[in-house]
């Protein structure tokens, strides 16, 4: 893999925070981060609360998305920046690519890397080449290792005298995410299987659904011409189905995507979504369609995919909760 300069950063939404490019009026964040010697003894932050060396880092930051090093964004919530993340592509040539973030003193204790994490991990499977992500945590911040674990990094093992820090060699511990692995379903065997998926998301979102309804209704879009139908394993842990809607007019329609609860976040129904559309392309449809409920969260996943509504509000046959049409060119 050979990591494409880029000359501006995407903006990233993930719940409450928003990971953007740095900007002047952030060096407030860095001066704090560089009172807090935890900060800067494992980052480039200046060791110094000095507002010209702020300002230096902040262009910095700017010059390593240009040069190939990485993505280094601000993390920003409430309107104001409370932190940085990176993405930084120094293995990338062996599918590797390693992720590091801070919270500035005072903003700890919200979530704020939690949803950074989660959101940069989504987004990095959208680089051709990359799979695996990783962090380098110090054994003596649980709270970081609480972050990784809850974005679904596993932890992997301790690296004895990894680096120096505080003019010391520390061990430092490794967790990693790995790209999902997106394989063609089986029918008849995966069904079921897909079926319990489905409803255990509604009943995530919804909480009490009529399972045996929703488990009949699962399986009829299983009876009808697919398109496509692919899982994310091992163990099955996601699906999506696509099934033509009008071959003369060439539409497929994405009629279910699911990801289990207990690993959602992790850029699995990216993934998936993008097998979706792909296979959709190269069977030479023109368009796709989707149906999701007005409000529904996943409306920001295909947005970023290019889906738009096309349709007011209808309601749903079962349940009677709004449903809006998206679509996107193919």
């Amino acid at each position: 893999m050979d990591p494409t300069p880029i000359a501006r950063l995407p903006r990233i939404v993930g719940g409450t925070v928003t990971l953007r490019a740095f900007r002047p009026e952030d060096v407030d964040a860095v001066i704090d981060a560089a009172t807090d010697a935890r900060i800067t003894s494992v980052t480039t932050v200046p060791t110094t609360p000095d507002l010209d060396l702020a300002v230096e880092w902040i262009e910095r930051q700017h010059e390593r998305p240009r040069v190939g090093q990485g993505y280094s964004f601000a993390i920003e919530a409430g309107e104001e920046c409370v932190g940085q993340i990176g993405l930084w592509l120094r293995d990338a040539e062996h599918g590797r690519a390693t992720i590091g973030y801070w919270i500035r003193p005072g903003r700890r204790g919200h979530g704020y890397a939690y949803l950074a994490l989660r959101a940069l991990s989504e987004w990095a499977w959208t680089i051709p080449g990359l799979h695996r992500l990783q962090l380098h945590i110090d054994p003596s911040n649980p709270a970081s290792r609480r972050t990784a674990e809850r974005a679904g990094f596993q932890g992997e093992g301790l690296l004895r005298s990894w680096q120096t820090i505080g003019g010391r060699r520390r061990d430092m511990l490794v967790y990693s995410l790995v790209r999902p692995v997106i394989a063609p379903g089986r029918v008849p065997e995966d069904i079921d299987p897909c079926v319990e998926i489905w409803i255990e998301a509604l009943r995530a979102r919804d909480g009490h659904v009529d399972g045996a309804a929703v488990a009949e209704r699962t399986r009829a879009v299983f009876r009808r011409p697919l398109v496509r139908f692919a899982v994310a394993e091992e163990p099955l842990i996601g699906f999506v189905v696509t099934a033509s809607k009008d071959a003369a007019e060439r539409t497929a329609v994405l009629e279910r995507l699911a990801v289990r609860p207990s690993v959602a976040g992790q850029g699995i129904g990216r993934a998936l979504l993008s097998d979706a559309v792909d296979s959709a392309r190269a069977a030479r449809f023109e368009t796709m369609e989707l149906a999701v409920r007005r409000g529904n969260a996943a409306v920001r996943l295909y947005e970023a995919a290019g889906f738009r509504p096309v349709s007011a509000p209808v309601p749903h046959p079962l349940g009677g909760e709004p449903m809006i049409t998206f679509r996107r060119q193919l």
